[in-house]
């Protein structure tokens, strides 16, 4: 089934889950660029969220993450259904963004504290048996596919592809230790749960260094003057190892420099061409 046969049958898959789960649908909650995400009442009264995704989202490796994270630092699974794609989860709630929270916040705190407090969960779950998510390999792969493709021409960091790789691969070889990587570990995907906890959701999950999470989702944050602080502090919070988690913040920060949307585009764009990037991309 192709996206726009999915989009066509939703209103379908829909009904059906809520049939077969007993679900009272409520309001459309943000779900990113492909899924579609309800907020909805289970048949004892429990407050959940009912996400459905297109074939071409690969579900089952999501659902299968938060099935071995067991709601440790990420949304919990209630259910799941393969054939419709769909995931039903225990509801986050306040459910706040951390990347609302943390714009406003004049410094990297709030960011690094939750950060490491969901790796740690994350990354405190045993690594899952090989084959059964996709590897490093193959979803480095896809994202330099993605980035040749969308990237902007004149982007620093597009005409640094062959580099970034280099650097990425020479990570991943030397590795000691691999984890359940959350694969797309950025603040828009981080909610605050109860007790000020914040969990992960939205996993796009790979078998990886431990450190390329924490690299990803310091690259992403702003600003870039201070994303090596953040990766050490990050590290050190989690037991990781700073070199490589200084390594994987310049692999990220380097991709990061492939588009101009940031505020803060023409900084990323300096520093993936200054000297801190390029000696860790090239050692």
């Amino acid at each position: 089934m192709d996206n726009s046969d999915w989009q066509a049958s939703l209103p379908l898959l829909v009904d059906r889950c809520a049939e077969r789960w007993s679900l009272t649908l409520g309001d459309r909650l943000d779900g990113g660029a492909l899924a579609e995400v309800r907020g909805c009442t289970g048949p004892n009264g429990e407050d959940l969220v009912l996400k459905m995704s297109p074939p071409m989202a690969k579900p089952a490796y999501e659902a299968a993450a938060l099935a071995h994270w067991r709601g440790h630092g990420a949304a919990k699974l209630v259910a799941w259904d393969a054939d419709d794609g769909a995931l039903l989860l225990k509801r986050v709630r306040p459910g706040t963004f951390l990347m609302e929270r943390d714009r406003s916040t004049p410094d990297d705190e709030l960011a690094i504290r939750a950060a490491s407090q969901v790796l740690r969960a994350l990354q405190s779950a045993p690594a899952p048996a090989g084959g059964t998510f996709p590897s490093f390999e193959e979803r480095m792969q896809w994202w330099l596919e993605f980035t040749a493709r969308y990237g902007e021409a004149d982007a620093v960091g597009t005409r640094m592809l062959p580099l970034i790789e280099r650097a990425a691969l020479r990570l991943h070889a030397s590795t000691q230790r691999q984890t359940l990587a959350h694969g797309d570990f950025v603040a828009k995907n981080m909610l605050l749960g109860t007790n000020g906890y914040y969990v992960a959701i939205d996993p796009l999950p790979l078998i990886a260094d431990p450190c390329l999470d924490i690299g990803q989702f310091t690259a992403y944050h702003s600003p870039v003057a201070t994303v090596l602080d953040r990766a050490r502090s990050i590290a050190d919070a989690t037991g990781n190892d700073r070199d490589r988690a200084e390594g994987w913040a310049a692999v990220w920060t380097a991709f990061q420099a492939c588009e101009t949307w940031r505020e803060d585009s023409d900084d990323v764009q300096r520093w993936a061409v200054g000297e801190d990037c390029q000696r860790l991309l090239r050692t």
